[in-house]
């Protein structure tokens, strides 16, 4: 279960991280590509050398509104890139699209971390997982696969986010089917991450070994969607 005392936490952290990044995508486009360059690839889109102002002025009130929590919601809505306004989708970077789950590696992580303070495993405090946390987001490689905008690196924000995802249902074998869901798509992404199948199989053993049954049920709970998903893969 998430504790709904750490879940804003999270959120905080998911808001800074997408403001981060956006601030980063509108600073290449001013600092990198500079605004002539950005203005000149607009109108090859066929689209009006104006909408490249627009955009870069979006991105960074949007990442200002963000970071501070000034109606989020409304803002992350209009920052949706929308590929209507390109008129092809080949147009648009598919990298784009992902940079909107770069916050959730770190968000999720963050609970994560909670659940091992909750459940006595862990002695770093709340504060002490928000920094470690942040240190992942901007600290680390992920930034730099985060703002790049392309397939191959949002593969890796991609495996992050799920991987993430697969720690905090994985602990305590708490959620074993969507532990094994996480880990079957993660495997789609990053097939290195198959190797993090230990992990619940240990958490099921140390919770459940006293109910054989109950082991087995979690077990196979766990094992079902992850293979599904592994199957599939390897046929496609």
């Amino acid at each position: 279960m998430i504790d709904n005392s750490t879940a804003p936490y999270a959120a905080l952290l998911l808001r800074l991280c997408l403001g981060a990044l956006f601030v980063a995508h509108a600073m290449l486009k001013v600092r990198v590509f500079t605004i002539p360059g950005t203005v000149k690839y607009f109108q090859s889109l066929g689209l009006p050398g104006f909408v490249a102002y627009v955009t870069i002025a979006t991105e960074l009130s949007g990442a200002f509104c963000l970071v501070l929590g000034i109606y989020p919601r409304y803002v992350a809505l209009l920052l949706v890139p929308l590929v209507a306004l390109v008129k092809d989708p080949d147009r648009v970077h598919d990298g784009q699209f992902f940079l909107w789950l770069a916050g959730v590696a770190p968000a999720m992580l963050f609970l994560g971390l909670e659940k091992l303070r909750r459940f006595g495993r862990s002695e770093v405090s709340e504060r002490g997982n928000i920094g470690l946390c942040l240190l992942f987001a901007f600290g680390s490689v992920y930034f730099f696969c985060a703002e790049q905008g392309t397939v191959w690196f949002a593969a890796h924000v991609v495996g992050a986010g799920l991987a993430a995802l697969y720690l905090l249902f994985a602990l305590e074998a708490e959620r074993p089917w969507l532990a094994g869901l996480m880990l079957g798509l993660a495997f789609a992404t990053r097939t290195p991450l198959l190797f993090a199948a230990p992990l619940f199989v240990l958490e099921a053993w140390r919770t459940c070994r006293a109910q054989r049954p109950r082991l087995l049920r979690t077990l196979l709970a766990f094992a079902t969607p992850a293979r599904v998903r592994t199957r599939l893969w390897s046929v496609a």
